[in-house]
């Protein structure tokens, strides 16, 4: 199967490199649809490295606590959410 539009999001990395946190996250979840780049095809905020712990906590990553209060779960909603 040939996907119609190729996957299309914005990279956390690229932009802040280790600097951010769930504010910066939904911050440019915000842009994305307040700018149109939603209506154009752009589906995922990706958040591509140093949202975690150094430790893992029982072989998992989890989400740095003072940078991710509201942990990873509550992200995926924030890019959907907004109209």
């Amino acid at each position: 199967m040939i996907a119609k539009k190729p996957p299309m999001g914005w990279n956390s990395w690229n932009t802040f490199g280790d600097k951010i946190n769930e504010q910066l996250i939904k911050e440019m979840a915000d842009r994305i649809v307040e700018d149109g780049y939603r209506d154009l095809g752009y589906e995922y905020v990706i958040i591509d490295d140093c949202w975690s712990l150094r430790e893992r906590v029982d072989g998992k990553l989890v989400a740095d606590p003072a940078l991710f209060p509201n942990g990873m779960k509550h992200l995926p909603t924030i890019f959907t959410q907004r109209a």
